[in-house]
């Protein structure tokens, strides 16, 4: 049975329930974030990409990747519409989209600065430990973040959205760095990363 209940969401407005908000049901990962072989479009590609060469337009790419990011934004206002909520945002068709084209115009950028700043060499780095972060983010985001979010009592939506984002990213690149500088090959051949 469904469980329909009413919340007080901002001015005042009561939120319409989704799938995360329903009281005594327990919904797996696998059903809130959507079908896993969405999820593996992304291994596959970097797969492809780490053999091949991107030989699209980088015009074309780049209307991808404001086509994409068109249609996120378009839906985070629709969903924010009917629920009323924030929360879950992430996990859209749009995002995958943008994501995705995202993904493809950056590897189509082959020539690299002459001068590597410390900004590029992290970028890269980053890039060479993506998989890690996207195997882990989700375990550091609901399990410490999120409750140092909570012990912070932010006001503003948009600063707690750069605190999570940030102090995540921060704690995935500490673990993973610790856990490369461990064993490099284990881990690489184990996790990915």
């Amino acid at each position: 049975k469904w469980h329909h209940f009413n919340r007080k969401g901002w001015h005042g407005q009561t939120e319409i329930p989704n799938l995360s908000k329903i009281r005594l049901i327990s919904v797996p990962l696998i059903l809130y974030a959507g079908p896993f072989p969405v999820w593996l479009i992304f291994f596959v590609l970097g797969l492809y990409l780490g053999r091949n060469k991107i030989k699209t337009s980088k015009t074309l790419l780049f209307s991808f990747v404001l086509v994409g990011l068109l249609i996120s934004i378009a839906e985070t206002y629709y969903i924010f519409y009917l629920t009323n909520s924030f929360e879950g945002l992430g996990i859209k068709i749009g995002a995958f989209i943008y994501s995705f084209a995202v993904i493809l115009f950056l590897f189509s950028l082959e020539q690299q600065p002459k001068r590597k700043t410390m900004l590029w060499r992290f970028m890269a780095y980053f890039g060479r430990i993506s998989f890690g972060v996207y195997l882990i983010h989700i375990h550091i985001l609901s399990h410490i973040t999120r409750r140092m979010s909570s012990a912070l009592n932010f006001t503003n939506y948009f600063f707690e959205q750069l605190f999570l984002i940030g102090l995540t990213m921060v704690i995935c690149v500490i673990i993973i760095t610790a856990i490369r500088s461990i064993n490099k090959p284990l881990a690489a051949k184990y996790l990915g990363f």
